[in-house]
């Protein structure tokens, strides 16, 4: 085995459902909220991962007073967590990353994925990117 094949990096695996969302994020068509899954202006990222489950067959709860995807966290939707693939919280684990000039250090589960959304401002395109190239460290498996 030549040195290079030791040190070769390999893209992670991307299942059906991962890409799927990675496509909604991209396309344009979700305006980008905070701080709830689903707002009056618009989605967070892992919002849009409900809509695409949802869209899917997989049952995601919506508020009984308005009918937008109940809750703050992903966690109060454990089935479109498990369509995905998502890391449950483990929060002794963090990694880091670098975009453009900047290095961040998140979770690699919902909470991280909710702080690239609300605290650091990135857009659901570089969002689905950075997710995208460090897939193995926050999806469970490909799905």
């Amino acid at each position: 085995m030549s040195i290079l094949k030791l040190f070769k990096r390999t893209k992670p695996e991307i299942g059906p459902n991962q890409k799927l969302w990675f496509s909604c994020l991209r396309s344009g068509f979700y305006p980008q909220s905070k701080e709830r899954l689903e707002g009056p202006q618009g989605f967070c990222c892992l919002g849009v991962a409900c809509i695409a489950a949802e869209n899917n067959g997989v049952h995601v709860y919506r508020s009984k007073l308005d009918n937008s995807i109940d809750g703050h966290l992903i966690t109060q939707q454990m089935s479109t967590m498990k369509w995905l693939g998502l890391r449950e919280k483990d929060p002794g684990k963090t990694f880091n990353f670098w975009y453009g000039f900047k290095k961040y250090t998140i979770h690699p589960d919902q909470i991280g994925i909710a702080k690239l959304n609300d605290h650091d401002k990135f857009s659901f395109s570089q969002i689905a990117d950075i997710i995208e190239k460090h897939a193995d460290k926050f999806f469970v498996e490909p799905k």
